[in-house]
């Protein structure tokens, strides 16, 4: 067990990849929420890849967007939209519920007017958008109507 917490603490020999059993596990998870420091390290460290992929996600979100949508809607957290119809994409929580796009996009947007053509989107896709345009809302999601989907 003091294997596992010396090598939490940084006595491991360098460039080596340090294992924890389960049980060591345990002991570590103790002597780290002793030393708030080491427990924030951790913490962090786990955190870490979940960040990255919700990142790239949102990333790959702006890329859609742009390619799909930006010649009539403005798509970033700024700028008029180069159609003065559409809205930006950063006020849609004014009309709609951020979270209820997901269903639209998958089934097929109805709208309002015949210029905005209909777009269905793959599962990955829809999660990255919609992640996407709840990073860039001027104002938290207000639960706006629903979108009517085909």
């Amino acid at each position: 067990m003091a294997g596992a917490a010396d090598a939490l603490a940084g006595d491991a020999p360098q460039g080596r990849l340090i294992r924890i059993k389960a049980a060591s596990a345990k002991a570590a998870l103790h002597v780290a929420m002793r030393d708030p420091l080491l427990l924030l390290f951790a913490v962090v460290v786990m955190a870490t890849p979940a960040v990255a992929q919700e990142r790239a996600q949102r990333e790959r979100g702006a890329v859609l967007v742009q390619r799909y949508c930006a010649s009539c809607h403005a798509v970033g957290p700024g700028g008029a939209s180069p159609n003065s119809a559409a809205p930006a994409f950063r006020e849609l929580h004014r009309r709609y519920s951020i979270n209820s796009l997901s269903e639209a996009l998958a089934e097929g947007m109805l709208v309002g007017h015949p210029a905005m053509p209909e777009f269905e989107f793959q599962p990955n896709d829809i999660k990255a958008i919609v992640g996407y345009l709840k990073s860039i809302q001027t104002h938290q999601d207000a639960g706006g109507p629903r979108l009517a989907g085909r």
